[in-house]
């Protein structure tokens, strides 16, 4: 079972054994979106699943509050503003580089951060 987490208390993936369970519900362990994106411990990959993830959350909640459960109009506001969140996060991600994980390339970070 997950376990949700508020303010700024969230475990680092790497504290989670399988990162999948992360995955299945990024919002039971972030915050924020841009949580995700300032989490240092994760690669690039990692965070544009965790977010695509997140956002199909809310767009498969969307799709279900139009299929005959009436929404309620606060709370449908503010999936729409999350999902934008969301989606600005993703567009941050994939707008930065990939980061280069060969040896040389963690060996020369490592004698150049001397």
């Amino acid at each position: 079972m997950l376990k949700s987490y508020s303010g700024t208390e969230h475990p680092e993936p790497q504290d989670v054994a399988d990162f999948d369970l992360v995955a299945a519900d990024p919002a039971a362990f972030y915050d924020s979106p841009e949580a995700i994106v300032a989490d240092k411990a994760l690669t690039r990959r990692q965070r544009l699943r965790l977010l695509d993830e997140w956002a199909q959350d809310l767009i498969d909640q969307q799709v279900a509050d139009n299929e005959g459960m009436a929404p309620q109009a606060p709370q449908s506001a503010v999936e729409t503003g999350l999902l934008r969140r969301v989606n600005a996060s993703i567009e941050n991600v994939e707008a930065t580089p990939e980061e280069d994980t060969s040896l040389v390339a963690r060996v020369w970070r490592r004698l150049t951060a001397i």
